[in-house]
């Protein structure tokens, strides 16, 4: 999304240049706040149902982000986009990690390896894809991306998710329900 967002302000939505360095700054300061804060949510919600929904919640903004027909629609979006980013991303580094606790190493090179990988042929295929169909059509495989690793982290053991955990949550949803 990054290696596009500032071209569909500019092409797009006729954004100057120079506002456009300020939106790309404000969605950054949202992926800072809620990348330094998103321990609050993980401590309520457990980790792969929270990077799972926000990954569903990217994708959704991803679809509407590259189909807005307004710059303030769009800048909203893209500050969503990276509130939902900043949450997402340390909770799935933390998930990541312990995987394999006693090589926290060797989680991390296939951590920075699978984002450089996803960095190049995101570039690569979003780039023929918004070259041949634009926009909207980018938005729409952006968005199905995303949806497919919501669904991937589910399948994910989390080894601090004890049985404790998601009863919790499920006591909590149960209640809603049941009026209690």
């Amino acid at each position: 999304m990054l290696t596009f967002v500032g071209a569909f302000f500019v092409q797009h939505l006729g954004v100057g240049e120079g506002a456009v360095g300020w939106l790309l700054a404000s969605g950054a300061a949202a992926h800072f706040v809620a990348s330094s804060r998103s321990r609050t949510l993980a401590n309520l919600v457990p980790r792969r149902h929270l990077v799972a929904g926000a990954g569903l919640l990217m994708a959704v903004l991803l679809f509407v982000q590259l189909r807005a027909t307004t710059a303030g629609v769009a800048v909203v979006v893209f500050c969503l986009l990276g509130l939902t980013a900043g949450t997402r991303m340390p909770i799935s580094s933390g998930l990541g990690l312990e995987q394999l606790p006693d090589q926290p190493g060797a989680m991390m090179a296939a951590r920075t390896a699978a984002t450089q990988l996803g960095y190049l042929l995101g570039a690569v295929i979003g780039g023929a894809v918004l070259a041949s169909w634009g926009y909207g059509t980018l938005g729409t495989v952006l968005a199905a991306g995303m949806a497919a690793s919501a669904l991937l982290i589910l399948r994910v053991d989390d080894p601090l998710e004890t049985p404790a955990t998601v009863p919790r949550v499920a006591a909590i949803a149960g209640r809603s329900r049941s009026g209690r």
